[in-house]
């Protein structure tokens, strides 16, 4: 009975060992290494935080944009997403997606990455294409 007991208990260890060696695999490396790979090429971005990527300061950034009253203009990207509107502005972009000016944002949503690609034709912004990888 002992030894049943022990073995039990040396398998229940040794699942929640490798439980978490999974987790810390999917929420920490992979992410980092997928930003040291991006960083490399000459995609910037904010740094990834642990679990929840970037969403704390997304939904902080929104909040407080939509408490704002918005000027009457048709530049509402900076209203509708002051995230990458304020990332673009501090990490800037590469070259490329496909028009003048072309910009490439990365974000991080959860342990997965999203990549905003804008092409921006004069004071016009089109709609951003996302692409994900890793996770």
């Amino acid at each position: 009975m002992e030894n049943l007991l022990l073995l039990f208990s040396a398998s229940l260890y040794l699942y929640l060992f490798v439980a978490l060696l999974n987790v810390f695999y999917k929420y920490w490396r992979i992410p980092h290494r997928v930003q040291f790979i991006m960083n490399s090429q000459g995609i910037r971005g904010p740094p990834y935080e642990f679990i929840h990527g970037n969403n704390k300061e997304a939904a902080q950034m929104l909040m407080k944009a939509s408490t704002k009253p918005m000027a009457l203009t048709h530049n509402i990207f900076p209203k509708v997403m002051p995230h990458v509107y304020s990332w673009i502005n501090k990490y800037g972009g590469i070259g490329g997606g496909g028009g003048r000016g072309g910009t490439t944002v990365a974000r991080w949503d959860n342990s997965m990455l999203c990549l905003f690609v804008f092409c921006v034709f004069g004071d016009l912004i089109m709609v951003p294409t996302s692409f994900s990888a890793g996770g």
